[in-house]
């Protein structure tokens, strides 16, 4: 059933060290992988649950398409399938969900939720808008996204990315001033895509 053409070794062949066209092969590994999910019915969504007992939540409607699929959590807390004709290849659940393939299409999880996969919290997006709802960093120290201290300027730093680049926004005396103009820088080019800041309190 490939429609590719295949070269092997003739005496492979005869030695019956090739016995396929690779189909078996990806066959048995999408066999040896294959864990099925379980699946709790709620009112609006289902609960998927993978081998390893991660749980992810879905459409109703679209039960059907994620069923045919047996799905696990990765690494970076995504939830994958593996592609039966492929043997190796991976399809994201929020990716098929959203019906996009197009490599140039996020697809955002507004709640920060990634085992959230109902509609209503996805939304197709830029990589630029993707990253305006990332998380704050780790390596963030102030809590504010954007804001940072620098010791060279012995002041409060604000900045914004866009387009993979760096924008200075200023510096200034007050960490709320920073904070302000990195919100309305937001406001005024990520609109509704930025991620609302928590307030904090600060003992300087």
């Amino acid at each position: 059933g490939n429609p590719n053409e295949v070269l092997v070794y003739g005496q492979n062949l005869k030695r019956g060290f090739t016995t396929s066209c690779g189909c078996v092969h990806s066959e048995m590994l999408v066999k040896r992988n294959k864990k099925e999910n379980t699946f709790i019915e709620k009112d609006t969504f289902y609960i998927g649950i993978d081998s390893n007992k991660n749980e992810f939540k879905f459409d109703k409607e679209d039960f059907e398409i994620v069923r045919k699929h047996n799905w696990f959590k990765t690494k970076n807390g995504y939830f994958a399938a593996i592609v039966p004709s492929s043997g190796r290849k991976h399809i994201l659940l929020h990716r098929l969900i959203m019906n996009v393939s197009d490599s140039e299409i996020d697809v955002d999880h507004i709640n920060h939720d990634v085992s959230d996969n109902r509609k209503e919290n996805l939304r197709l997006v830029s990589a630029s808008q993707n990253a305006s709802n990332m998380r704050i960093t780790s390596t963030n120290k102030t809590g504010i996204k954007g804001v940072y201290w620098s010791k060279k300027m012995n002041k409060w730093g604000a900045r914004a990315m866009m387009n993979y680049k760096s924008i200075h926004l200023g510096y200034f005396d007050d960490i709320n001033e920073a904070k302000r103009v990195r919100e309305q820088w937001e406001i005024n080019n990520q609109k509704d895509y930025c991620k609302q800041n928590t307030e904090y309190i600060f003992q300087l």
